[in-house]
């Protein structure tokens, strides 16, 4: 009843969940949750936007705080406490990143370390265009990924790296994308079967067939027809 077109969304379902049933003030955060969710990059990059948001991150500050034993100190540079404000932007390899990418100056213009991480989002988030908004999301991806490679599979990736599969990303989802929409905006107009009898002195035979699974057989038919499109022969038959 949510839906103008009667299909059940979890859209539909969070939006009552929150808003009708009065839980806003408990589970809601204030923020520009729009840009998140109608931002053109890939929905995993979306889901890692929202993760930052809400603060739900597994980094070792996280964890800690939720009993899970694990080091404090950062995974990468090993300095100081990690928390998503501390991998994402301020660790030292993130900033070179940030740097060679070109958006750390609207970067740190955008970062309050007494603020809480979703309005620093949100806060670098006002100050980039469309294109640089869709930049900077896939780098926070890498720079996850980089943290997350580290963690579980011992590999350090260089500032290079993180930038270059940030480009990779973002580019070749593009290309998918303008492809799909090529793909659908594309109207082949349908084809009116008509009759066309055979040239002078030969005979056609059209040919169909169908399959019935209730009887495991498939049914064939034919029909011949002359040059002038009289009818000549027919048969049908369960195979």
């Amino acid at each position: 009843m949510l839906e103008q077109d009667g299909n059940y969304s979890v859209h539909s379902t969070y939006k009552y969940c929150v808003n009708i049933r009065g839980s806003h003030d408990r589970y809601g955060v204030a923020g520009h949750w729009n840009q998140i969710w109608r931002a053109k990059i890939p929905p995993k990059v979306k889901n890692l936007r929202w993760r930052i948001g809400r603060n739900v991150l597994p980094t070792h500050k996280r964890l800690n705080s939720c009993g899970v034993q694990s080091p404090v100190q950062c995974a990468i540079c090993n300095d100081a406490e990690e928390d998503i404000l501390h991998v994402l932007f301020m660790c030292t390899t993130s900033r070179r990143c940030w740097q060679r990418a070109g958006l750390w100056n609207h970067v740190n213009a955008g970062l309050n370390t007494n603020n809480n991480i979703d309005e620093n989002l949100f806060s670098v988030l006002h100050r980039l265009d469309k294109d640089q908004q869709e930049f900077f999301s896939v780098m926070v991806w890498s720079i996850w990924k980089r943290r997350n490679n580290q963690v579980w599979d011992n590999i350090t990736d260089s500032d290079q790296n993180v930038v270059a599969r940030a480009r990779h990303l973002i580019t070749s989802w593009r290309d998918a994308q303008q492809i799909r929409s090529l793909t659908n905006t594309v109207q082949t107009d349908p084809q009116q079967m008509i009759w066309v009898k055979p040239s002078h002195g030969r005979y056609k035979c059209n040919v169909d067939a169908s399959f019935s699974l209730a009887h495991n057989k498939v049914g064939i038919g034919m029909c011949i027809r002359d040059d002038h499109g009289r009818f000549v022969a027919a048969r049908t038959q369960w195979i």
